[in-house]
């Protein structure tokens, strides 16, 4: 939280007029040495004081340090401060920030408390709210008016009239916002109801045509517009390489409706300069995107060794651009990495490559204050292994050792006691490159490959009974590279064959079609011949905004099985 003197004026926290002598003196380095130390203990009183001194650049310095530091216990801090500051600027990221969190924001105390009737209306009235449903956009009207009703029940209607009736259910209309006793006792909420009702018949039958004179107030109040969050897919998301050494593609999958997206092209197949390899892709929060690590293909493709990277990139949706972060403190390859909450951790891998030591350390970046930290390491070194969160642990499957051997080795790192363990299991075949899924309260280990060649058996271990069970073999022949939990059951996204010939080298073979493992009933089906951007190196789960992606005109078709037995239907 941002800290300053301030006083308290209508429910918001505004400075104090005079400027503190640690702050002068701060301010007084500022200008003779060209530094300053800004933190969010005195940022505020920084901004006052070289707003008042009118020092525009200082100002821009405070505010980009404030814009820098928004989240969702202090949005609102930010908010006023802007407002009362004429900080147009700082006051409008805050507003967005609002928007994008507001589900989260205003089931608060404070969003219930301090946020007056006309600063609720700017946000109910705006697009760009990040709500998934209608319905929740009532909800919280009802919960704000409730939480101070003898003050708040004569606002209603004027915060009812922003809500989009039109997207709401008809069953929760009936049954739900109809009986409410703030809506039936409010005879203008009752006209819009109607209102919006005539509208839904009108435009199932040939569309709403504006007469003028013939619209009442209610009708013209009707909004069907939807929200920016409702746009919003859970999608399979890719990477890789572009045509620039510092950028990473971004490309997307869904797979209820088959429609393929791209953001961020990738790079052309024909172009292995800034091809990247074994690196690691991680969703935090459900939506926020993290491209860690790698190396490129042409580094260590045509020479002996490559160095692997450390850059680390998130991705930004509406900039529709990756950004670099705070770098690992280790180069790696051929890591492992998964979230947990806001947190990432990192084990493994190899810092150059295909020469190199396995590296058996490990280390946590901090999402919210982007900032990497040393852990406990690993007990042995190990790459091209597996990880996965079960509950409140970490667990690290097979591998590669220090000796270049596939390894069946299984170990356990407590997050909330932080140390490592050797668990008493061995997986029940020893395989690398391959990946741990958690669902269904089980974990499922995934393609790969052993000495022997490509592993198409999946294992599946209980880590509650600490137990181990063969699930259905992968149908193909193949090194599976890719897969994700989707809504449950597990989508494995393409992989790698090798083609032999009669006397000739063996052909590298690579699908981008789609498989779908259903948990409960224990079944392999190809649901789809081809994903167009399939990126064979590494894909995960997010929630995207689709209005910011491209879409394709290639929607991918099922499988032709598949679509025999729906026509039988």
């Amino acid at each position: 939280m941002f800290t300053s003197d301030v006083i308290e004026r209508e429910g918001s926290k505004v400075p104090v007029h005079g400027v503190e002598a640690a702050t002068l003196e701060s301010i007084l380095d500022y200008m003779y040495s060209g530094e300053l130390g800004i933190s969010n203990q005195n940022v505020q009183n920084l901004f006052s004081a070289s707003n008042f001194f009118e020092m525009l650049d200082l100002v821009e310095k405070c505010t980009d340090h404030m814009i820098n530091a928004i989240n969702t216990t202090n949005c609102l801090e930010v908010y006023f401060f802007g407002e009362f500051s004429s900080c147009n600027r700082l006051q409008e990221a805050a507003f967005s920030f609002i928007l994008k969190k507001f589900v989260e924001i205003s089931r608060t105390d404070e969003f219930k408390t301090k946020v007056s009737v006309e600063l609720l209306e700017k946000f109910l009235e705006s697009d760009g709210i990040y709500v998934g449903k209608e319905e929740e956009i009532f909800e919280y009207i009802v919960k704000w008016v409730e939480h101070d009703i003898d003050e708040r029940k004569s606002a209603f209607c004027r915060l009812f009239k922003h809500l989009r009736i039109t997207l709401i259910e008809d069953s929760y209309l009936e049954e739900t916002i109809k009986p409410n006793h703030l809506v039936k006792s409010n005879p203008f909420c009752t006209s819009l109801l109607a209102s919006a009702k005539i509208y839904k018949i009108q435009s199932s039958i040939g569309g709403v045509q504006n007469t003028g004179d013939d619209f009442t107030e209610s009708f013209c109040l009707v909004n069907p517009k939807p929200r920016m969050g409702m746009y919003n897919r859970k999608l399979i998301v890719f990477s890789g390489g572009t045509e620039s050494a510092d950028d990473r593609s971004l490309t997307a999958f869904d797979p209820a409706t088959r429609k393929n997206y791209c953001a961020v092209k990738p790079h052309p197949t024909y172009e292995y300069k800034y091809k990247l390899e074994h690196y690691s892709l991680v969703c935090v929060n459900d939506s926020v995107l993290y491209f860690l690590g790698g190396i490129f293909f042409d580094n260590y493709h045509f020479q002996s060794t490559g160095e692997a990277l450390q850059d680390v990139y998130r991705y930004d949706q509406r900039d529709l651009k990756w950004s670099k972060i705070k770098q690992m403190i280790c180069k790696r390859c051929a890591l492992s990495a998964c979230a947990y909450g806001e947190e990432i951790y990192v084990v493994g891998g190899k810092s150059s490559f295909p020469r190199g030591e396995a590296l058996d350390s490990m280390e946590v970046y901090d999402s919210e204050y982007d900032y990497w930290s040393m852990l406990e390491p690993m007990p042995l070194s190990l790459y091209f292994h597996a990880t996965c969160i079960f509950q409140d642990a970490m667990y690290v499957f097979g591998g590669k050792d220090a000796l270049d051997e596939c390894v069946d080795v299984v170990c356990r790192y407590s997050i909330t006691e932080k140390f490592w363990s050797v668990v008493r299991t061995q997986m029940m075949k020893p395989r690398a490159e391959h990946l741990a899924l958690t669902t269904n309260n089980k974990i499922f280990i995934i393609g790969g490959a052993s000495k022997a060649g490509n592993v198409v058996e999946v294992e599946i271990y209980d880590p509650e009974t600490n137990r181990w069970r063969y699930g259905p073999d992968f149908p193909e022949e193949r090194k599976v590279l890719n897969a994700v939990v989707f809504d449950g059951n597990i989508l494995v996204c393409g992989g790698v064959r090798e083609m032999h010939r009669p006397n000739k080298p063996s052909r590298r073979i690579e699908s981008k079609d789609l498989f779908e493992y259903d948990v409960m009933d224990k079944v392999w089906t190809k649901r789809v011949r081809m994903v167009q951007y399939c990126n064979l190196q590494a894909c995960t789960v997010a929630t995207l905004n689709t209005t910011f992606l491209e879409e394709s005109d290639y929607v991918s078709v099922g499988d032709v099985l598949e679509e025999q037995q729906n026509k039988t239907k």
